[in-house]
């Protein structure tokens, strides 16, 4: 076989890899496109491609801050979380410390969710700040979330100016997104968490 045959193989094999990828992307987007449904439109949002064949999240603004929804499993790299995590994130920009409030016994490891068992169990903040940890509590974080439904992950990330929303979900509820209704009130309990952080965590 000549070296010009073998080229072609080669040629001819990448490009039909490279098709491959292409049409399994397409119509994993097509899939998440379906499931953001409704939530969209909360945000004026779209589908953006994931990383790789890491699943595509829907991007938009929520009172003019941006907003993303993402859903990361648990073998994703740039998953800090433990378990497949369902992340909703509003990104006002910010400044200070970082910060983690989460529902359960003595956390040992920074920004993971986990089901401890042992010690009672209530709303808790993490910093390496004790004076911001004060202020947080002292402007309501802990009292606002005693009054909520669910026992998320609060994350706060100085660096990148983000506040999320984080949730772990099973294998089989890996496609499960929040209602149209369960997403604005998320949406608002992120917006009000903000306003705190903004009063309280500066640089």
């Amino acid at each position: 076989m000549s070296g010009w045959s073998i080229t072609l193989i080669v040629v001819g094999s990448l490009s039909l890899g490279f098709c491959l990828v292409y049409v399994a992307r397409y119509f994993l987007v097509r899939k998440w496109k379906r499931l953001h449904g409704e939530l969209a439109g909360v945000i004026d949002g779209k589908t953006k491609a994931g990383r790789f064949f890491g699943a595509p999240k829907l991007i938009g603004t929520y009172n003019g801050v941006p907003v993303e929804l993402k859903v990361l499993s648990k073998e994703d790299v740039s998953n800090a979380y433990k378990g497949n995590a369902r992340i909703l994130t509003m990104i006002p920009g910010g400044s200070g410390k970082d910060w983690v409030a989460y529902y359960g016994a003595k956390k040992t490891l920074a920004r993971n969710l986990l089901n401890l068992s042992g010690g009672p169990k209530s709303w808790r903040i993490d910093t390496e700040d004790e004076v911001l940890k004060r202020r947080l509590i002292d402007a309501g974080v802990i009292a606002t979330l005693q009054s909520w439904p669910d026992h998320p992950l609060i994350d706060y990330k100085a660096k990148e100016g983000s506040l999320s929303y984080v949730t772990l979900v099973k294998d089989h509820d890996f496609y499960s997104l929040p209602s149209p209704d369960q997403f604005k009130t998320q949406l608002a309990l992120l917006a009000d968490l903000s306003e705190i952080n903004k009063r309280v965590n500066a640089g």
